[in-house]
Formats: C-alpha cells, structure tokens, sequence
C-alpha cells in the first residue's frame, strides 16, 4: 500500500479469502473453544513472546498475561483476571506504535487471550502474529513478495500446530460467525 508515495507497513494480514488462511478458519470452526484458546495461547508463548522480548525484555507484562491465560485453562483464574490483561495488552499495544512489530506482537498476543472467552479473535493471532513473525525473520524493509512468502509460510506452521493438538471428529465444536 501506498500512501503518499511512501509505503505503508501493513500492521496485519487481510487476505481472509486466501487459502491458507481459509484452511485454518475451516479447521478452527471444526474445534472446541478449549482446543482453540490453548492452541492460541501456546501458539503465542512459543512463538510471538519471544519477537515480544527481543524488543522490550524488560517488560513482562504479556508474559505475565499468558501465564495467566494458561492459568485459566487450568481453572485458577477468572474470566475477569483474564479481561484485565486483554486491557493491558491493548493498552500497550497503543503506546508502542512507532514499533510495528512490537505493536503488532501484542496485538497477536491479546488476539490469543480473549481467544479464551471470545473465539472467532483466535483468527487474530494468524492475522497478526503471521505478519510480524515475517516482518521480525526478513525486516520491515523486505519486498512485499519476501514478505508475503514468509508470512504464508507461518500461516502454514500455524495450521500444522493446530492439526497437531486437533480433536478429530470434536463433539463440541465451536459455532463461529466470523466477522471478517
């Protein structure tokens, strides 16, 4: 995109009507809301806290917002508890703007979080998270093609991790109306 003659940085993927991003949706309506929110949380602890910390190491607090996700899905924390942090992961990501890598971590890492009582926002984690781990391995500078290649090729170890922890044949799979 250009504004100005000078290229903006996508802050996310849009191309929901790709296929490799219409796979994981079909595979995520076919999943149980707690097969989603773990498959979102582990998705972000292993793989966008770390872009997080390469950035801002001395800040924990979406570290600290996943451990209690994790917590939840454990049954020792409130939906309430887990509110608090979508709202602080949020907030943060509004104050790091001139980072959009960064910015776009914790928006990916907030995505996974309210993923736990809010399904359809598990989408946001590939839309986020796939963009910035692209931006973060080839630079925001890279050609849009570099660029795109990577960030596919993310969307596809995505769905790959999801088949992995997937419940065949689920009994209670979640109904999403996607908004996108």
């Amino acid at each position: 995109m250009k504004d100005g003659g000078v290229m903006v940085k996508r802050r996310m993927l849009s191309d929901i009507n790709a296929l490799y991003i219409q796979e994981i949706m079909q595979l995520i309506e076919k999943q149980s809301k707690e097969t989603i929110s773990k498959w979102c949380i582990t998705y972000a602890k292993e793989n966008i806290i770390p872009i997080w910390n390469e950035y801002f190491p001395d800040d924990n607090r979406p570290s600290a917002a996943i451990i209690k996700a994790e917590e939840f899905l454990d049954g020792k924390r409130s939906i309430q508890d887990i509110k608090s942090e979508v709202i602080i992961c949020r907030n943060l990501a509004k104050e790091i703007k001139d980072n959009i890598i960064a910015e776009g971590s914790i928006r990916a890492i907030a995505s996974a979080i309210t993923s736990l009582y809010n399904p359809p926002t598990s989408l946001g984690i590939v839309l986020y998270g796939a963009l910035m781990i692209a931006y973060y391995k080839v630079g925001v500078n890279a050609s849009l093609e570099l660029i795109d290649t990577v960030a596919i090729d993310e969307c596809i170890k995505m769905k790959e991790s999801l088949l992995r922890i997937s419940v065949e044949k689920e009994e209670n799979p979640v109904k999403i109306k996607w908004n996108c």
